[in-house]
């Protein structure tokens, strides 16, 4: 194909600039949806908490497990990630969010990579980036102080490795797998798409399919991913090993989650659970769905490049959490990639249908092609407005704040998780009466609380009532209220 005229005398670097100029400008985009009022967009979940708690206690206080929590077992990769960042901005929720949006904006660089790889594409793999700096999925988790969006991070980047033909790339492809596996161990069913399609592609062009090669790719892989995995987690076991295997009894039992006898652990079919959690995510993007699944249809109907790596993402994507008796929505959150790209070979296939030339039908299939994509950003920032509108609050500094404004930094309070992370002080999350006979008096009395920090959201009403005869309540805002404990049991 011959280049424009002008630009055979332009040099290479300005060539280079141009061509990564777009990108650039999508990544700049994602980046000011993943940082812009990163405190208070989306407003604290507990679960935020219960992972970044543990960080903070170590750092200050030399204790990943003060009281009682064993989030560190179960993603060790997000937990020294974020005490980096911790050790830099100090503790926060806030800086836990920096650990998550930092991997959700290089989560749109490699999707950007894995379209190229994938559908040869750039354009079209310009425009999966462009959707996924902008899905509302996305960026929600990449706001989060939680381990989704780190977790994806990884298995893109595994993906676009595994995409590769050299040893070399297979090999770089376990080990970042395995810090996947070690940001959450659920990752290792994403291993299984990856495998798969290791062990079922298709052989370079012009030469004979072989089994052989293809299991030495995929058991390349696999140990590389397995064997780097169980090497990290068998590290930080070593921090306490009878708690390691406790935490893990627990998670796969899965009783704090309702397994019973009609589950294997935490695995077992629930259609009427199924059936909900299914419309829960239509609901969420119902445009990327309706286009993914169009996009399917073409990449099948045609037999597209890329179609058994999609099929097998999202086979496993879906079907892994769907067996499984606990199904929040974050779960499924590693298919966003494979339903973005679906959508690109939607927009690839409507291309090349365009008539070319400068023709009404060709001005018009390009009106259509780009008014499609802009309903699909244009529904994305809506809902992120009005998410952003609806989703707000700052309670964590706002009690930060206060403690440091009217307590000593030696003080002991006890409070919900969430607000646990951002004080200086010795914050143990409310729940820890669980590990006391007496429950939340005994508690109090042995940890020697000073302070109690009564919230809405995360203490019954009970709780309350209890709090308002026997101490002094100091301060009051609308999610909650603080009380001075003199001594445990002792009514001031």
């Amino acid at each position: 194909m011959s280049q424009p005229a002008g630009s055979r005398d332009r040099p290479t670097g300005e060539r280079a600039v141009a061509s990564a100029l777009p990108l650039l400008l999508i990544l700049l985009v994602a980046l000011g949806a993943r940082a812009v009022f990163l405190a208070e967009f989306p407003q604290v979940q507990a679960d935020e908490g219960l992972w970044t708690t543990s960080t903070k206690n170590f750092l200050l206080f030399d204790d990943w497990f003060m009281d009682g929590r064993n989030h560190l077992f179960l993603s060790p990769v997000f937990h020294f990630l974020s005490l980096g960042v911790f050790a830099l901005l100090g503790p926060s929720i806030e800086a836990a969010r920096v650990v998550s949006a930092v991997a959700g904006v290089g989560s749109v660089a490699l999707i950007y990579l894995l379209g190229v790889r994938l559908l040869g594409d750039r354009t079209v793999a310009l425009l999966a980036a462009a959707f996924m700096a902008l899905d509302p999925w996305a960026v929600i988790h990449s706001r989060q102080a939680m381990t989704e969006s780190v977790l994806l991070f990884f298995i893109l980047g595994a993906a676009v490795l595994v995409l590769g033909r050299s040893r070399r790339e297979l090999a770089l492809a376990g080990a970042i797998f395995a810090l996947a596996i070690l940001t959450k161990l659920n990752a290792a069913a994403m291993g299984l798409a990856l495998g798969g399609y290791l062990l079922l592609r298709s052989p370079p062009h012009g030469s004979t399919p072989s089994w052989r090669r293809r299991l030495e790719d995929g058991a390349l892989f696999g140990g590389v991913a397995l064997g780097l995995a169980a090497l990290g987690y068998w590290a930080v076991a070593q921090i306490d090993p009878e708690r390691f295997v406790e935490v893990f009894q627990r998670e796969l039992g899965g009783e704090h989650v309702g397994a019973g006898e009609e589950s294997t652990g935490r695995l077992g079919i629930r259609p009427v659970l199924a059936g909900s959690t299914m419309l829960e995510l239509l609901r969420l993007n119902p445009f990327l769905f309706a286009y993914a699944a169009l996009g399917g249809l073409v990449a099948w109907a045609s037999k597209a490049r890329g179609r058994l790596l999609l099929g097998l993402w999202l086979v496993v994507g879906f079907a892994f959490p769907l067996l499984q008796i606990y199904q929040p929505i974050r779960y499924f959150f590693p298919v966003v990639p494979a339903l973005i790209l679906l959508v690109g070979f939607l927009v690839a296939a409507v291309s090349r249908a365009v008539p070319s030339g400068e023709g009404r039908e060709s001005r018009r299939g390009w009106v259509i092609l780009g008014g499609t994509a802009a309903l699909i950003l244009a529904f994305n920032i809506a809902y992120l407005g009005m998410s952003f509108l609806a989703n707000r609050g700052s309670a964590p500094r706002v009690v930060e704040a206060w403690v440091r404004a009217n307590t000593d930094p030696a003080d002991a309070l006890l409070a919900a998780a969430y607000l646990a992370t951002n004080p200086p002080n010795r914050v143990y999350a409310h729940d820890v009466a669980r590990l006391f006979p007496g429950g939340l008096e005994e508690a109090v009395d042995e940890l020697d609380i000073r302070y109690i920090i009564w919230d809405a959201a995360e203490w019954d009403q009970d709780t309350r009532e209890l709090l308002e005869e026997r101490y002094t309540r100091l301060h009051a805002w609308e999610f909650g209220a603080v009380y001075r404990v003199r001594g445990a049991g002792v009514v001031p």
